[in-house]
């Protein structure tokens, strides 16, 4: 089949497709916290508030120590700013204990007021029109980068079964102002608990509630523990731009390696990196292209290289 290339410019509000603008997936927290709303589902004590935790730090850039908590490639704060932290479960004096105290990496907290913890969850809660309104209004004033709602259902009344329609509504709006303004927000909220001697992955299937939930979201984060004694950990993440990955590892806050070992084919491949192709890699190497490609993946979750749009910079 031919197509005419001659009818001339579409009329408005019609774009044609080869000469739209690209417009790639945007992060707060790069292949983590998209912009717009984020669900962060486990079981209960499953570690979603360390793993908050250590993601507000990565936001507010309190680095480097971050960095030795999560693995690296997950420390990347493309749209770093402000954090909002709304927590029913914990008071601003216990957040700033496990910083500087509590995690085996310490994080001194600066004061510069780019933390900023709701006293009470009542003076925002979501269910009360007053409540809302306040919490829009310190969003207006205090603009931050990443919002965090912890745990959900503790802001709210509403049923969060069947429709879910009132809280839908206003988690949109939520998601709307975080969009168009470049934000984030984040969501704490449960995974439906296993039946007895069920041994299972949580996935994005397993939150509570209602489907509309979930389909509101631009990403999907699910923890699931692996060893309740050194805060091993697997974890998933599914977006609505930019894919998925599943992984596991040891939170570093635990004072313990959080990270995979190096294999003998990474140390062949790290000094090549950047200076030739992938498939001059494998056949100095007598590797497999795949093996190669393995390999650089790995080096990127270990922090030895990170991607500059095509091209692949060594870190150290």
């Amino acid at each position: 089949m031919t197509f005419p290339v001659d009818k001339g410019p579409p009329p408005d509000g019609f774009t044609e497709l080869f000469h739209a603008k690209l417009e790639p997936p945007k992060w707060v927290v790069r292949n983590v916290i998209p912009v717009g709303m984020t669900m962060l589902g486990a079981p209960e004590k499953a570690l979603k508030s360390t793993t908050t935790e250590v993601l507000t730090a990565v936001v507010t850039e309190m680095l480097p120590e971050v960095q030795s908590i999560f693995p690296p490639d997950l420390c990347v704060a493309e749209r770093p700013g402000h954090v909002l932290y709304c927590s029913a479960e914990a008071s601003a004096g216990a957040i700033k204990y496990n910083f500087e105290h509590d995690f085996a990496t310490k994080i001194k907290v600066p004061n510069d007021g780019r933390y900023l913890v709701v006293d009470d969850p009542f003076l925002v809660y979501l269910s009360d029109p007053d409540g809302f309104a306040h919490l829009e209004e310190g969003l207006r004033y205090y603009e931050p980068r990443l919002l965090i709602i912890d745990p959900l259902r503790n802001f709210h009344h509403w049923d969060e079964n069947d429709n879910a329609g009132d809280l839908v509504r206003v988690l949109g709006k939520l998601q709307r102002w975080a969009v168009k303004n470049e934000r984030a927000i984040l969501i704490l909220h449960h995974a439906r608990k296993a039946q007895p001697g069920e041994q299972r992955i949580v996935r994005a299937q397993d939150l509570r509630g209602a489907g509309a939930l979930p389909a509101l979201m631009d990403g999907i984060l699910t923890i699931t523990p692996t060893d309740d004694s050194n805060g091993s950990t697997y974890m998933t993440a599914k977006f609505r731009r930019g894919g998925h990955w599943e992984r596991q590892f040891t939170l570093g806050a635990y004072g313990r390696t959080y990270t995979e070992p190096m294999q003998d084919i990474d140390k062949g491949v790290l000094p090549l990196v950047g200076k030739v192709q992938i498939e001059a890699i494998a056949q100095q190497l007598k590797q497999a292209k795949s093996a190669v490609l393995q390999s650089v993946e790995r080096l990127e979750r270990l922090g030895y290289l990170r991607r500059d749009g095509a091209r692949l910079v060594r870190i150290r």
